[in-house]
């Protein structure tokens, strides 16, 4: 849609990928309230600048576990780039994703304990979002 010419990709390239590598889930239990008043408005998308989700405080550059839609996946750990309000209500963070080893081309030959930082983003609903990660 016209949303998504809104905003160029803040200071990272995605790759386009023909098909998101990571789904998460869509916990609709979760309780998601924007902090504060939107720091910006472009077009139709509202960005803040912090979060709560659940117990969770979020703001831009937290690293955050993300329930995958696969539950028999481990949990999916991405960076926070932005987080915004599209036009039709839906609350989301843009995020850099971090690759397990065996999503790589190393495969199985890497450590599993590994993250790669890759260079790779896309938006995901806030209520996805499990945890906090340091």
């Amino acid at each position: 849609g016209d949303d998504d010419a809104d905003l160029d990709k803040v200071g990272v390239a995605a790759i386009p990928a023909t098909e998101k590598k990571h789904k998460a889930a869509k916990n609709s239990k979760t309780r998601v309230v924007w902090l504060g008043q939107p720091i910006k408005k472009l077009g139709k998308k509202s960005f803040y600048n912090e979060v709560q989700v659940g117990d969770l405080k979020l703001r831009p550059g937290d690293c955050v576990s993300i329930s995958p839609a696969d539950p028999k996946q481990p949990y999916y750990i991405a960076r926070i780039q932005y987080l915004f309000e599209t036009s039709r209500g839906e609350q989301q963070a843009h995020v850099q994703w971090f690759y397990r080893g065996s999503e790589t081309v190393l495969g199985e030959a890497s450590d599993p304990l590994e993250l790669f930082f890759v260079n790779e983003c896309d938006d995901n609903d806030l209520v996805a979002v499990h945890d906090k990660v340091k």
